[in-house]
């Protein structure tokens, strides 16, 4: 593929086969251990058995009622791309601050970035799922944990994505 700049055309390898998206624009809430996030999920098929798939999740605002929030990105229903284990350490894609600490009118918006080899032409649906620190509390997507209706940022609403692009290495 060429491209064309103002200094002259530089030449770089297209190797993207596809690319899949879903936006969702959806209100989540969970509460207790790995909630999936209905609405955050994408099917792809890939071509070649030696393709991969680069995942890119977009979450708008990810709120959790206690400190650590936590996202998992699963292929079908299995765990991928996640730290190594280490004694009982729990395994996952993306750690981040639920809140500020006494104040559920905020939140913070993530993207996570991971890659898998599936090895498949058959059809894969990723999902992005997640838990919080102290597991019974509740955590919620494209909102913060307060609900209030008036026009200040901190209530507003947010849009959040997955999208899945299969290449060729």
């Amino acid at each position: 593929m060429a491209v064309n700049f103002p200094e002259g055309t530089q030449n770089f390898p297209s190797n993207i086969i596809q690319v899949k998206q879903t936006v969702y624009t959806g209100l989540f809430s969970m509460s207790g251990n790995w909630a999936t996030i209905s609405g955050l999920n994408c099917v792809i098929t890939p071509k070649s058995t030696s393709n991969r798939i680069m995942i890119c999740c977009h979450i708008g605002i990810l709120t959790y009622e206690f400190n650590t929030v936590v996202i998992g990105f699963l292929r079908n229903d299995t765990a991928i791309y996640r730290g190594d284990a280490d004694g009982s350490r729990e395994r996952v894609t993306h750690r981040s601050d639920g809140r500020q600490r006494g104040d559920n009118n905020h939140g913070f918006g993530i993207c996570a970035i991971g890659y898998d080899a599936p090895s498949t032409t058959g059809g894969i649906t990723y999902k992005v799922r997640m838990t919080g620190e102290d597991r019974n509390k509740t955590g919620r997507v494209n909102r913060h944990l307060n609900n209030d209706n008036n026009d200040n940022p901190r209530n507003s609403r947010t849009a959040s994505s997955l999208t899945l692009i299969e290449y060729a290495p």
